[in-house]
């Protein structure tokens, strides 16, 4: 739709509550922190790290990855 209506310096960001759930007994559904110890309501890094994609067709070349952490609570400071 950004493309569509001409939005190129339009910032849209999608990212993930933080740490998958499932880890008492009996849940039917367990969730992975892949590599990361920890999960939800734990403070190691499966328990805080999320995925994270932006789209920002006027600064940000589809494609890019970038393997620094950032904190959802730093994006609009960082952006101002």
């Amino acid at each position: 739709k950004l493309r569509e209506l001409k939005l190129e310096n339009t910032i849209v960001f999608f990212c993930s509550d933080n740490g998958p759930e499932g880890d008492a007994p009996g849940e039917r559904y367990r969730g992975s922190a892949g590599q990361f110890r920890g999960r939800k309501r734990s403070l190691f890094e499966g328990g805080v790290r999320v995925p994270g994609l932006l789209e920002w067709p006027a600064q940000v070349r589809a494609g890019t990855v970038s393997d620094y952490p950032a904190v959802t609570s730093d994006y609009l400071p960082t952006i101002l």
